[in-house]
C-alpha cells in the first residue's frame, strides 16, 4: 500500500512540472544546457563529517572517493562503485549525494563515485571505457559492488559486461534503483505507466538515447542492457516503484534471467516514483535504504 508521504509528494512533482523537460528533444537538450552549464552538485558539507573526500579527474571523469570517517558505526567490507543518473544528460544534484551519505551511514563501506560527460556532446564510447579503468582502481582487498540509478545503472550493467569480454572478475553484486534497462522504451507496459508517471516521459529520453549511443544502435547491448549476454554477470538486485515509467522492463529482465539462470531479484514498491530512496523520509524509501544496506552489509568476502 501506498504512503500518504509518498503520495504527496507524487502530487508535488507532478505540480514542480519536472515531466515537461522531457516532453521532446528540444525540451530534454535545452535542460541539458542549462544544467550542463552550473556543473555538478559538489559533496555537502553535511557529508564531510562523516567521510573523508578526496577528488581526482581521469580523461575528463571527475571521481570522488568517499571513506567513513570513525564517528560511522557501521563497517561493512566493501567497496561501492556507483555511477549516478539523469538520462545521459544532466550531471549530479544533490540527491545523488543524499543517496550516498545514506549508503555511508548505514554501511560503512568506502563509495566511490564518477562524474561523467554527458550528452549530446559525448557518447558512452567516450566515457566506457574510463568508467571501467576508474572501476578496477578500487582496494583489491575489498569485495566490489556495483550500484547506480537510472542510466547509471544501466551504465553500471556495462561495466559489467566489458569486465565479462576481458575475461576479468565480477563485482560481487550490482544493486540498481530504477535502471534504464531498454533505452527504446518500446515495452507496451512503458506506455501505460508513462501516464502516471510524475517524472520521466518516454519522448524525451529516446532522444537523450539516442545521443548518447553515437555511433551505436540504440538496442546495442551496452546501451540497451535488456538485450545483454547474462551468462558471465554478476547477481542483480532493483529496487523500483510501480509509478515509473522504467518498472516494466526491471519486470522483463527479471523474468528473462530466470529463464537463462541469472540471479536477478526485482524488489518493487508500490507507488514509488523514480529512484524514490533519493528522498529518505519517505516510508517507502527508509525500507528501500535498509534492504540495500542490509545487502552490502551481506556481500561476502
Amino acid at each position: 500500500m501506498t504512503s500518504i508521504a509518498m503520495r504527496v509528494v507524487r502530487f508535488g512533482l507532478r505540480l514542480k512540472g519536472d515531466k515537461r523537460t522531457a516532453r521532446s528533444a528540444e525540451a530534454v537538450f535545452a535542460h541539458a544546457a542549462k544544467v550542463q552549464a552550473k556543473g555538478p552538485a559538489q559533496p555537502p558539507s553535511s557529508l564531510y563529517k562523516d567521510a573523508y573526500i578526496s577528488s581526482t579527474e581521469v580523461d575528463g571523469v571527475a571521481y570522488w572517493t568517499v571513506a567513513p570517517r570513525a564517528n560511522v558505526a557501521a563497517r561493512a567490507k566493501a567497496s561501492i562503485f556507483y555511477i549516478h543518473g539523469s538520462g545521459y544528460t544532466a550531471p549530479m544534484v544533490s540527491f545523488h549525494w543524499q543517496l550516498v551519505r545514506d549508503l555511508l551511514r548505514r554501511t560503512g563501506a568506502v563509495i566511490h563515485v564518477p562524474q561523467y560527460p554527458m550528452a549530446p556532446d559525448h557518447t558512452i564510447d567516450d566515457v566506457l571505457p574510463t568508467l571501467v579503468e576508474l572501476y578496477l582502481r578500487q582496494d583489491e582487498n575489498l569485495p566490489r559492488l556495483l550500484m547506480g540509478d537510472s542510466a547509471g545503472g544501466a551504465l553500471a550493467l556495462a561495466v559489467a559486461q566489458q569486465l565479462a569480454e576481458r575475461q576479468l572478475p565480477q563485482p560481487k553484486r550490482l544493486i540498481l534503483i530504477a535502471p534504464w534497462l531498454d533505452a527504446s522504451l518500446t515495452n507496451p507496459k512503458v506506455a501505460e505507466v508513462d501516464k502516471r508517471d510524475p517524472m520521466l516521459g518516454s519522448v524525451g529520453l529516446k532522444a537523450a538515447a539516442q545521443a548518447w549511443s553515437g555511433s551505436r544502435s540504440i538496442d546495442d547491448p551496452l546501451v540497451s542492457p535488456l538485450h545483454a549476454d547474462y551468462a558471465q554477470l554478476a547477481p542483480v538486485d532493483i529496487v523500483v516503484g510501480t509509478a515509473d515509467l522504467l518498472h516494466p522492463d526491471a519486470e522483463v529482465l527479471a523474468e528473462t534471467a530466470k529463464a537463462k539462470g541469472w540471479p536477478v531479484t526485482v524488489h518493487t514498491y508500490d507507488g514509488g516514483f523514480h529512484v524514490f530512496p533519493a528522498l529518505p523520509w519517505l516510508p517507502e524509501s527508509k525500507e528501500a535504504l535498509s534492504l540495500m544496506a542490509d545487502l552490502i552489509k551481506r556481500t561476502p568476502a
